[in-house]
């Protein structure tokens, strides 16, 4: 169990994200202290280097929440990034061949 602070500096992630996560309910901690701290468990830290990897590719808040709601491991979440790549490579081929028309 992490406090905000010790989960910050293990995620790289700022504290300032962290809070906001929390108001996105995107990654909320899985317990709340009487006087308010948040704490953080090893799941947290999975969902936390999920954040880390869709944020790297530019995914916004939104796309995030999306993909969060499918994805309960890494695994899904490779599974997902797939399938929008392919999603991705599609689309390009079709503007090619739109434009060459």
């Amino acid at each position: 169990m992490y406090k905000i602070g010790e989960f910050s500096k293990i995620t790289g992630m700022k504290v300032k994200a962290l809070r906001y996560y929390d108001e996105q309910e995107i990654l909320v901690p899985s317990t709340r202290c009487e006087n308010s701290y948040r704490i953080y468990n090893e799941q947290d830290f999975e969902k936390a280097r999920m954040i880390k990897l869709l944020r790297s590719f530019e995914f916004s808040i939104s796309e995030i929440k999306d993909v969060l709601s499918v994805c309960k491991s890494i695994d899904d979440l490779y599974y997902v990034l797939r399938e929008k790549q392919e999603m991705i490579k599609q689309y390009i081929l079709g503007e090619k061949k739109r434009r060459k028309n």
